[in-house]
């Protein structure tokens, strides 16, 4: 009867190591996959920090140019009111003298 529990208990410890080697292996493949998910999280959120900071100056652009014509066109509608056709005024004609 003890060589049976021996045994029993040799074949549940050889189990329980062999389970804890899987359990090993697979936590050493988790923590290498979740560190290539950190790094590439990484790389895109560099990525998505440039494309914001493009982003955000493309706006500031748009912006400045849009306000940029409206003064233009202020100016051209000042200008337009400001064109009234005036006679040209005569100049005084200068006389030759002959003294």
């Amino acid at each position: 009867m003890t060589t049976t529990m021996t045994i029993t208990l040799l074949i549940i410890t050889a189990a329980s190591i062999a389970l804890n080697v899987f359990q090993l292996m697979e936590r050493k493949g988790e923590k290498k996959e979740l560190n290539r998910l950190v790094a590439d999280g990484a790389l895109l959120e560099q990525e998505h920090k440039k494309l914001t900071a493009v982003y955000e100056n493309e706006k500031l652009h748009k912006e400045w140019a849009i306000g940029r014509i409206k003064d233009q066109q202020a100016v051209i509608e000042q200008l337009k009111m400001n064109i009234v056709p005036r006679a040209k005024k005569p100049y005084p004609r200068k006389e030759a003298r002959n003294d």
